[in-house]
């Protein structure tokens, strides 16, 4: 995935003066190594994908879900930043992209 290829230009400074092919090169290349999707929250951690968020991506991410999920518009709710209130939503009435 071309996503767990960026890495912070600090981070890979780390390697500069190490040996490839070292145990102490591949320890730091583990440590850098990005994790760019925070299960839990099926989010990117770097917000900067974050913003690259399409509609496309969006309907997915609802589907993914399944409207039989009782926590479906508090997941929703959370995806989008907002606050999930007592006024919020209530049940799953269908949505199509």
């Amino acid at each position: 995935m071309i996503l767990s290829s960026f890495v912070d230009d600090e981070k890979m400074a780390r390697l500069k003066d190490l040996e490839p092919g070292t145990l102490q090169f591949q320890q730091v290349i583990i440590e850098i190594m990005p994790t760019p999707i925070d299960s839990r929250e099926m989010r990117f951690k770097d917000d900067r994908f974050n913003e690259l968020e399409t509609i496309e991506s969006f309907g997915n991410y609802c589907r993914g879900i399944g409207s039989n999920d009782p926590l479906f518009w508090q997941k929703i709710y959370t995806y989008l930043g907002l606050a999930y209130t007592t006024a919020s939503p209530e049940g799953n009435s269908p949505c199509y992209f």
